[in-house]
């Protein structure tokens, strides 16, 4: 089961529901309606089964925001906080659930790998998900850090860190070969991979 948390139109979706193969699943989460048009279409163009794409976003509690869209050359910017850049001064409500009641619902006890890129809701997508990130089995996670989103959420890359690490996960710069990560000063954004300690051999 691979999560794809800020979906966009795809890249990553497609990529995984060719990993998991017919027995595995993708759920993938994009909110933004015209991008969650073209995440469909792409879906269907490549004749894929296995990915369920949901208009939703992830967040630390269940109901509607507002998510604020950025300027079209920029789809990718849109987020729950004022983009920092690129704003459209366009905005629309969107459907906010925590993963743990998504989870819930779909019957999912386990969760493999997730790949999330929120524009700087990251941690509060993780509050939504104390029962996943809680268990023995709990999943590899592929996040960006992005200092400046990360600060329009109060947050920062080194808070995130801090939350990831109390859970149990070891962070390591998504780089070949893999290096520990640590927040540095004036690094504006890594994508970050974080291996709980029983998944360290991934």
């Amino acid at each position: 089961v691979f999560l794809d948390i800020g979906a966009h139109v795809g890249q990553y979706t497609l990529i995984a529901s060719r990993i998991v193969g017919e027995s595995g699943q993708v759920h993938s989460f994009e909110p933004d309606p015209d991008t969650f048009r073209c995440l469909t279409e792409n879906i269907q163009a490549n004749r894929i089964k296995n990915v369920r794409a949901c208009p939703i976003a992830l967040y630390r509690e269940d109901g509607e925001r507002l998510l604020y869209r950025a300027l079209a050359q920029n789809i990718g910017g849109n987020s729950l906080s004022r983009p920092y850049e690129a704003d459209s001064g366009q905005v629309c409500k969107v459907r906010c659930f925590q993963l743990d009641h998504y989870l819930e619902e779909c019957g999912l006890s386990r969760v493999d790998a997730i790949k999330m890129d929120v524009e700087g809701a990251e941690i509060d997508v993780l509050k939504g998900a104390e029962k996943l990130l809680s268990a023995d089995d709990k999943p590899v996670m592929l996040l960006e850090f992005h200092e400046r989103a990360l600060q329009s959420f109060g947050g920062s890359c080194t808070r995130l860190a801090e939350f990831l690490r109390k859970r149990g996960y070891s962070l390591f710069r998504a780089t070949t070969p893999l290096e520990e990560y640590m927040p540095e000063a004036g690094e504006l954004l890594v994508n970050v991979l974080a291996l709980p300690a029983n998944r360290r051999q991934f």
